[in-house]
């Protein structure tokens, strides 16, 4: 039995240390650095330079699962968010979902990572259409000044989607970079 745990615990080692780094500029801040898994694909999308980009991550088999991550600033002279504020935010998109749901009231759950604090919820789609995903996991977290948004699709089992989205949203970090990057 422990032959297996210490076996489980280095391939799951092997995959965090072959993970890509996405590195993902911010005009006037500190990158967003985010762990990319093996075998997956990234992309980041901004309209224009000075606007937040998404981030979308997808696993090697795009109908299994995906994250899209905005980090979003505050506008010139704005506070950064607070907890009570992120609170109604994510508590606004659970109703706007609800009514596409299987479940009954969407319960709102708390993230907590170090830096990093906001609130989510899960949604199974009541009638997904062909090529669309059976499960959402949506949220807000603040991180610093910023406010992580994010929305994770997937048709995999939905208890290992919520946990494979918060573990992504918690190895997310930020440092100086060189101009340059993406």
């Amino acid at each position: 039995m422990n032959q297996i745990f210490v076996t489980a615990v280095v391939f799951l080692a092997s995959l965090a240390a072959a993970a890509a780094e996405l590195v993902v500029a911010m005009p006037g801040r500190d990158a967003l650095i985010v762990d990319v898994p093996p075998g997956w694909t990234s992309e980041v999308k901004r309209e224009r330079v000075k606007l937040p980009p998404t981030i979308t991550l997808t696993a090697a088999d795009a109908q299994t699962f995906k994250i899209l991550i905005t980090p979003i600033w505050p506008a010139a002279g704005n506070e950064p968010t607070e907890r009570e504020e992120i609170r109604g935010m994510v508590k606004k998109a659970a109703s706007e979902a609800a009514s596409q749901a299987v479940e009954q009231e969407l319960l709102l759950r708390e993230f907590t990572a170090p830096a990093k604090h906001g609130y989510y919820f899960f949604a199974t789609d009541r009638n997904p259409k062909p090529n669309e995903y059976k499960y959402l996991t949506q949220g807000t977290i603040s991180y610093g000044e910023l406010r992580i948004a994010f929305t994770a699709l997937s048709n995999d089992a939905p208890e290992a989607s919520i946990q494979q989205a918060i573990g992504l949203l918690s190895k997310l970090q930020r440092r100086r970079e060189k101009p340059g990057t993406v």
